[in-house]
């Protein structure tokens, strides 16, 4: 008997069986040919039956017809969001090109009903652009609970905040987009705040707000009432150590709640009150007679509130029965005083400086001489950095100044305190001749007559530009003026130091001499802006014994006077 072998059998069934699923394949495509099988819906819009033309105009119109899909309270078109329909594949939905897969498909066709999406386009720079300004528009911070005061202290609930879930949000748009549905497709969560108004709700916390605070200073008085306090009310909570608990359930460690007092808002308070009751200290002030510092003007010690000391008193006044908090002056002594004027080093005259105003109307020497008067007397400090503009104060006609030419806008026109930049040079030219380092100084917008040899003017106005020097010495420096005719002069007294200074026109330091007043600058590129304009420059060079110790450079471009009309 013939051996029968199954195995040779089994794979001629299978070959079999694949000849007649593929012949019903090959079939079933001759018989549709350009058609969409049945049961067949794109975007749940059925498309069974229709050839490619008919599919591909049924979904134009589809997309054409779409409204959008809701992106919170409007209605976004996926254009709008970079997102665009492909309907040029209808002929591929359901029909794989695997031959498995494409017959399964075909088989189904006959018994189930398939809904594909439709084939999108991104512009993922528009989605993302969409999707971060939709982020802005959406995104709120959460609030915690605060404490009002309405008729006593009340709680206003905490408000949760919201966020845009961008990943969410951009999967829910693109699966709207493909399928034509208007569903939500803004997906946001909500952002809990870090304080409950239930943790207070139990807690009798508000009796400490019930009456006011009176701050005291000798007779005078200063109510904080409770509706002050309400708005200075901080909320600070503990976690209490439970013993061996509290490590092995830290979770239950027992919460304190306690009201407290917003430093910020104590200081200020303190500040204005301290406004009213300081009194600064006043230097006493100073001339030289024969040749020693003399006082012509007594010393005053200053009293100022402790504010530090004051905050502690009215937390603690804020949770006593006692509703007072009593406020402490501190004495603050001024520096120069008539018992150590052997102790501020001024010595002897350690430089001057000088410039010639002739020519000035009668309203700019009267601006002159008023405001070289506020710098008599005055003391710098060892370190200090002078500032002109500080120093000299208000400019206008309550402190004596009168209307004179300024340089402003473009313009030269009359403004309170015009001159004032001859004091400004003068000062400029006796610091340079004292060897003091110059931190800032700006030459005006054009030549000024008044101010000989060209480049060694300063210009101040309040608040910018101004002058500013410092004090390098080991000695206060003490400041005198006087007006000789038609020469302003400043003399600076202190201690003398070792340094020697020289001003030259010549970056290798020839031709130098001793003083700003008398140098020669380099000048340059006259008229290249202009009639009357021109550049200036020169160096001061400061030495110890033979030695080079700092060299300064200063260049000043001025424009056209004619730019500047009067």
């Amino acid at each position: 008997m013939k051996k029968i072998n199954y195995k040779d059998n089994l794979n001629l069934n299978f070959a079999v069986i694949i000849f007649i699923l593929s012949l019903l394949f090959l079939i079933g495509t001759i018989n549709n040919g350009n058609l969409i099988f049945k049961n067949t819906s794109v975007a749940g819009i059925n498309l069974s039956g229709k050839n490619k033309t008919e599919a591909k105009k049924t979904l134009q119109d589809a997309v054409k017809n779409y409204e959008g899909f809701k992106f919170g309270d409007k209605t976004i078109l996926p254009q709008e969001a970079g997102v665009s329909f492909d309907v040029n594949k209808v002929y591929f939905y359901g029909r794989n090109s695997s031959l498995p897969v494409g017959l399964w498909e075909r088989m189904a066709a006959n018994f189930t009903k398939r809904n594909y999406e439709l084939e999108t386009k991104i512009d993922e720079k528009q989605l993302s652009s969409f999707l971060s300004k939709k982020t802005d528009d959406y995104n709120t911070a959460s609030e915690d609970y605060s404490l009002a005061w309405d008729n006593g202290l009340k709680i206003k609930p905490e408000i949760p905040g919201k966020r845009l879930l961008i990943t969410d949000t951009k999967e829910q748009m693109l699966e709207n987009a493909r399928f034509l549905k208007d569903d939500q497709a803004l997906k946001t969560e909500t952002v809990t705040t870090n304080k409950s108004v239930k943790d207070l709700e139990s807690a009798n916390l508000f009796k400490q707000t019930e009456s006011s605070i009176t701050v005291v200073l000798d007779s005078r008085k200063w109510e904080i009432n409770p509706a002050t306090l309400a708005e200075w009310i901080i909320f600070e909570n503990s976690t209490q150590n439970a013993g061996l608990s509290s490590y092995i359930w830290p979770f239950l460690k027992p919460t304190s709640f306690k009201l407290s007092l917003d430093d910020n808002k104590i200081n200020i308070f303190l500040e204005k009150i301290a406004k009213e009751v300081n009194i600064t200290p006043q230097n006493a002030m100073l001339t030289i007679v024969d040749g020693k510092a003399t006082v012509f003007a007594p010393s005053r010690d200053g009293y100022m509130v402790d504010v530090a000391d004051g905050n502690s008193k009215i937390k603690d006044a804020f949770i006593a029965d006692d509703r007072t908090a009593s406020l402490k002056v501190n004495k603050k002594p001024a520096e120069v005083r008539e018992d150590n004027l052997n102790n501020l080093g001024i010595k002897e005259l350690i430089a001057t400086g000088t410039s010639n105003f002739v020519g000035s109307p009668s309203n700019r020497v009267h601006n002159v001489k008023n405001g070289a008067s506020k710098f008599s007397g005055l003391i710098i400090d060892p370190g200090q950095i002078f500032s002109f503009n500080k120093l000299v104060g208000a400019v206008d006609a309550s402190t004596g100044y009168v209307e004179g030419l300024v340089i402003k806008d473009f313009k030269t026109v009359p403004e309170y305190g015009g001159g004032l930049c001859q004091v400004s040079t003068t000062m400029f030219r006796t610091a340079l001749n004292a060897g003091l380092p110059i931190i800032e100084r700006y030459p005006h917008a054009y030549p000024v007559q008044y101010y000989s040899p060209v480049g060694t003017d300063s210009t101040v106005y309040d608040p910018n530009p101004d002058l500013k020097f410092k004090n390098d010495t080991d000695a206060h420096i003490l400041i005198q003026y006087n007006v000789t005719g038609t020469i302003l002069k400043f003399e600076f007294y202190g201690t003398k130091t070792a340094k020697t200074v020289k001003f030259s026109g010549n970056e290798d330091g020839s031709a130098a001499v001793d003083r700003a007043e008398n140098l020669k600058p380099t000048i340059f590129d006259q008229d290249k802006k202009g009639k009357g304009s021109l550049t200036a420059l020169w160096w001061r060079f400061i030495y110890e014994g033979n030695k080079l110790v700092r060299q300064d450079k200063f260049y000043s471009a001025y424009d056209s006077p004619d730019k500047y009309p009067h």
